[in-house]
């Protein structure tokens, strides 16, 4: 019988881990947001001031490759960057802080960016063949003069588009861990913690989701406060997505003990790796 994940004892810890830290997570989340925020704005300034100085040619195209590589490797540096600030805390391996930032854009730049190629092919490419089944039906529904063949092509249209949704969908609950799998192991390849992420998560899916629902109603407060609340939401949601990935961790690696009473991981047991 497996272990339940009680979401609501998650959002308790959280909240009570949170307690007098609420500024620095806000600080946290105020620097990611101007990161995310910053970053396409200077992206789109640099494409529009190549367009207008270079125009259409090789070193324009050029330009805006080193500007989408630069774009992708700091917004996932800030999202990596984000969860360790988070995930540390939780872990007791540091205080809120802002260090992490500096960690996954600068020092580890090229993993962050390798991280989000990685991630977001594997996502996008589960829900490609619905898409393109979507769009061939949309493309001969203004071809076709029979209104039953119009019909029947729009209703397998949108099924093809919800299919594609869906399947993303999946797939980023699949993956939702290998962000933390990457933290925690700096060695591990970005294949692998995709893999990894979604054994962690297998059996658990229901849980992450209804875990995500739980926040709805403060995201929604947050839209209404035009995203200030989401400061204070923002630090809610990562640290109980946090302590979501710790319980996933004690339930699917189990600690066993040895003759000598101390403990070792099953994961590591091979490699000798002991648990003091």
């Amino acid at each position: 019988m497996k272990e339940k994940i009680k979401v609501r004892d998650l959002k308790d810890t959280a909240w009570s881990l949170l307690k007098g830290k609420w500024k620095k997570g806000v600080i946290i989340n105020l620097i990611f947001w101007g990161i995310i925020v910053g970053t396409s704005v200077l992206s789109g300034m640099i494409e529009f001031a190549s367009d207008i100085i270079i125009g259409e040619s090789v070193f324009a195209i050029v330009a805006s490759v080193i500007v989408e590589v630069i774009t992708m490797g700091m917004y996932y540096g800030a999202i990596l960057g984000w969860t360790a600030s988070f995930y540390r805390f939780v872990n007791d391996e540091s205080d809120l802080c802002t260090r992490n930032y500096k960690e996954f854009m600068v020092d580890k730049f090229k993993k962050s960016f390798f991280y989000g190629i990685t991630y977001s092919f594997f996502i996008a490419i589960w829900g490609i063949g619905f898409y393109f089944i979507g769009l061939v039906c949309i493309v001969f529904i203004s071809k076709i003069s029979s209104g039953i063949l119009a019909l029947l092509l729009l209703i397998i249209g949108i099924i093809a588009f919800v299919c594609a949704i869906s399947v993303c969908i999946l797939k980023y609950i699949q993956y939702s861990m290998a962000r933390y799998i990457l933290i925690d192991r700096p060695d591990i390849k970005i294949r692998e913690a995709l893999k990894e992420s979604k054994r962690l998560i297998s059996g658990y899916k229901v849980n992450y989701v209804s875990m995500c629902l739980s926040f709805l109603g403060w995201i929604i407060f947050a839209v209404l406060t035009l995203g200030i609340a989401g400061l204070w939401v923002g630090s809610y949601f990562a640290t109980t997505e946090a302590l979501f990935y710790k319980k996933l961790k004690e339930i699917k690696t189990p600690l066993e003990s040895l003759s000598d009473g101390s403990l070792v991981d099953i994961d590591a047991f091979m490699t000798g790796v002991e648990i003091k």
